[in-house]
């Protein structure tokens, strides 16, 4: 089905109205009529090619077409606009332009670090200019004046070694180059610390170093995003960060596997998922940690049989009523 596109920029009119007019860039034109609902000098056309779903580039609560930084990096997408066309376009020449692109001279330093300033005077701001590149002893993305901003240097995982000379700033096995994927900072739990600094990436209570045995990524249910990164690592829908902090213990079925990686805790007949953090017993346990916390009926059936009684009783009185029925018959003749 097709959808109507007043301004004929691909997106639907409608979803550049959920609640009304809408004007994004506060041009006093409403977004269903604006060719450049942002106003960061990209057509919308372009930043939601083919129409919806719209690009999202930096993963945020905005598409690009509704997003004045599209890359996250620090520098509105008009001025990355503007300043690379000042310069005769694609500096790196990797074919993403500077507005999408968090590493936009391919120096090696996020943009978000190296910002507008023109260090050499050379008249290219520092993150379009390769040849303005900072500091950066152990080459981790991070400029020395970040890593050092004060005197002792920060040491964030206390190895004894400066994180500007720490290639793994926060000691959890992962090298910081490795935490900023595209050169760009990430937080993975929303804990305002970025996963470089984080030794416990996904904030489930379990470090990522322990979830990342022999340094290598582990996925136990096989979801796609490893242990390290996943707040629920055995998919039980019970979150990691709960069943490691049980006060029950870490293993109550004693069978060598932690809560957070078991998906039958207890040892019980029946998996977390199905037993939840519910406490039908009230002795408070919650059934997914409690073995004798919930005893599934089926059939109608009472514990301590009273299906069997119940079944006898209902024989005994339909015998009942045949014998009076007999009896009545037998005076009539």
């Amino acid at each position: 089905m097709l959808f109507r596109s007043d301004d004929g920029d691909g997106v639907p009119t409608r979803d550049e109205r959920p609640m009304g007019d809408q004007d994004t860039d506060s041009d006093d034109v409403p977004d269903h009529l604006d060719a450049d609902d942002d106003g960061d000098g990209v057509p919308t056309a372009t930043e939601c090619a083919g129409g919806p779903p719209c690009m999202n580039t930096d993963e945020d609560d905005n598409a690009d077409y509704l997003d004045t930084d599209d890359d996250n990096d620090g520098l509105d997408t008009a001025v990355e606009v503007a300043d690379e066309a000042a310069l005769g376009g694609d500096v790196d020449a990797d074919g993403t332009p500077a507005y999408l692109d968090t590493d936009s001279d391919a120096d090696g330093v996020g943009d978000e670090f190296e910002g507008r300033e023109d260090d050499d005077g050379d008249g290219a701001p520092n993150y379009l200019d390769a040849d303005s590149v900072p500091e950066d002893m152990d080459g981790d993305g991070v400029p020395d004046a970040v890593e050092c901003s004060t005197d002792p240097c920060v040491d964030t995982d206390d190895d004894g070694i400066a994180d500007f000379l720490d290639p793994d700033d926060d000691g959890d096995g992962i090298p910081t180059r490795d935490e900023r994927p595209m050169g760009m900072s990430v937080d993975t739990d929303d804990s305002g610390i970025p996963d470089y600094l984080d030794p416990d990436d996904d904030g489930d209570t379990v470090p990522t170093r322990d979830e990342r045995p022999g340094d290598v990524d582990r996925d136990s249910d096989m979801d796609g995003t490893p242990d390290h990164l996943d707040d629920d690592d055995d998919d039980d829908g019970i979150l990691t960060s709960v069943e490691n902090t049980a006060t029950q213990g870490t293993d109550v079925d004693g069978d060598g596997i932690p809560n957070h990686l078991d998906e039958n805790s207890d040892g019980d007949s029946r998996s977390d998922a199905e037993e939840g953090t519910d406490d039908d017993d009230m002795d408070g346990i919650p059934n997914y940690l409690d073995p004798d916390g919930t005893t599934p009926t089926s059939g109608g059936g009472l514990s301590g049989g009273g299906g069997c009684a119940a079944s006898g009783g209902n024989t005994g009185s339909a015998w009942m009523l045949l014998f009076a029925a007999l009896f009545w018959r037998r005076r009539r003749s």
